[in-house]
């Protein structure tokens, strides 16, 4: 019924924006991997700073879930040309979000800030540093997670994968467009 008189407002000629949940919820995902089909997992559900995250199969329980916040809009190298010997040709604007554990509601972060391809990434308290930030390329069911920090470091996009040799945990590496590196976001 609610639906319906805002749908009858908004025809009426007013703006009715109808929350889709109350006002105070907070929406938590699942990041599932295009390939594997695991999902982004805090390892161990661990409280600590420095504890890893990873992909395992996807149960639903909380150490899988993520919210995504907002933080506001970053300028990041979008365009590496090969013939330009790695130096970034094309800067954009894009939304960064930090990407917090429904657990612990740490931020997902890049381990000591490194940006190398192969940097483990794990959870740490949040505070105002580019390593927590991160941006989705792709639309919302299937998508890139890009890393703002080793995106600008290394001019080129770097996202977020399954680690290849240490099972189960998460890492970046250059963008390669595979499925590896592709995630959808789950209710």
């Amino acid at each position: 019924m609610k639906r319906v008189l805002a749908i009858l407002v908004l025809l009426a000629g007013g703006l009715v924006a109808w929350p889709a949940s109350p006002a105070n919820a907070v929406d938590y995902f699942q990041f599932r991997n295009a390939q594997l089909d695991n999902c982004l997992t805090l390892v161990g559900s661990a409280a600590h700073d420095g504890a890893w995250i990873g992909h395992y199969p996807c149960d639903g329980t909380d150490g899988q879930r993520w919210r995504v916040e907002n933080m506001g809009s970053v300028l990041v190298c979008v365009d590496d040309a090969w013939w330009n010997l790695g130096q970034c040709t094309l800067y954009g604007t894009v939304t960064a979000f930090r990407i917090r554990s429904k657990v612990t509601d740490k931020c997902v972060d890049l381990s000591e800030r490194s940006t190398r391809s192969g940097t483990r990434v794990h959870q740490w308290s949040c505070y105002n540093t580019d390593s927590q930030l991160w941006y989705f390329r792709g639309d919302d069911s299937s998508q890139k997670i890009m890393s703002v920090r080793a995106q600008n470091k290394r001019e080129k996009p770097i996202s977020m994968e399954p680690r290849w040799d240490d099972p189960n945990k998460a890492q970046i590496w250059t963008d390669n467009g595979s499925l590896l590196q592709t995630w959808r976001r789950v209710a």
